[in-house]
């Protein structure tokens, strides 16, 4: 994987490559709980914000809307998108 990042509990950890896929681990069995599909491009950027916490970007914080009790992952491409992951589901 080109990007690896833990989720705020340290029980999920979060993979992404070239192949436009991000995989989420158990970070306990190694197991895969699932695969995000969205991306046309290389994933180059992950970010998970704390449930109920503020996201920001380079320091900066970032207007969103309230996000749901496990908190938020972004993602970023080489195409120029950012999308960004429930983690509640």
């Amino acid at each position: 994987p080109f990007c690896v990042a833990m989720d705020t509990t340290g029980s999920r950890v979060f993979t992404a490559a070239d192949d436009g896929l991000i995989k989420v681990w158990c970070a306990r069995t190694c197991l895969l709980l699932r695969t995000l599909r969205g991306h046309t491009a290389e994933v180059t950027e992950l970010s998970v914000s704390a449930a109920g916490g503020e996201a920001a970007r380079d320091g900066e914080p970032l207007d969103l809307p309230p996000h749901g009790a496990r908190g938020l992952l972004a993602s970023a491409c080489n195409d120029g998108t950012v999308r960004l992951w429930s983690l509640d589901e």
